[in-house]
């Protein structure tokens, strides 16, 4: 009887020690989100998100009006993934309606030329009038790529001596898509 309850003793000491570290160890990290804000004075206000990526700012160049930004950051992917992008823009003026244009365009080198362009995506949504705009993307990162490029457009509009202008937020997302070999060394 004593072998038998010893025995059920280290049973339960078994269980209760690989239902404490298994979760652990099968947890997926967090994917990495790519968040960057843009304000122009204080008419508009867009944050754009991007998962399964990281990034840092390069540069940013806007015209003497005010009337076109572009921003640009480059950073590294995850290959074989299904990245999602997430642009949220509040538009200030109660009658405009903003649109938003997304382009991803995939290489299969590191650099931009034409003939090593793999399927482009594109996608162009319009908000209401005086709403917030919330638009959600998916989309799948082809096998053979390397680099991926991301480009948002916002066009929202401001009040200038008393006229609505449009106004052009452009951000550019350059990702190297690492390979197996270097997504493990770089970890």
């Amino acid at each position: 009887m004593k072998t038998v309850k010893s025995w059920l003793n280290g049973l339960f000491f078994l269980t209760a020690l690989l239902c404490f570290f298994t979760p652990a160890a099968f947890a997926t990290p967090p994917a990495p989100v790519d968040i960057e804000s843009f304000t122009v004075g204080d008419v508009v206000t867009a944050v754009i998100d991007v998962y399964d990526a990281n990034s840092r700012h390069i540069s940013c160049t806007q015209d003497e009006n005010g009337a076109r930004a572009f921003y640009k950051r480059k950073g590294t992917a995850d290959p074989g993934r299904t990245m999602r992008f997430s642009l949220l823009a509040k538009q200030s003026l109660p009658d405009a309606v903003q649109e938003m244009e997304i382009t991803v365009e995939p290489y299969e080198d590191m650099s931009r030329q034409d003939d090593k362009k793999l399927q482009p995506f594109h996608r162009k949504v319009q908000g209401s009038a005086g709403k917030r705009l919330n638009v959600s993307v998916k989309y799948h990162i082809p096998d053979k790529t390397r680099l991926l490029v991301i480009t948002f457009q916002l066009k929202d509009y401001y009040k200038q001596n008393g006229k609505i202008l449009p106004r052009y937020t452009i951000a550019e997302y350059e990702y190297q898509v690492l390979g197996f070999a270097e997504t493990y060394v770089k970890k």
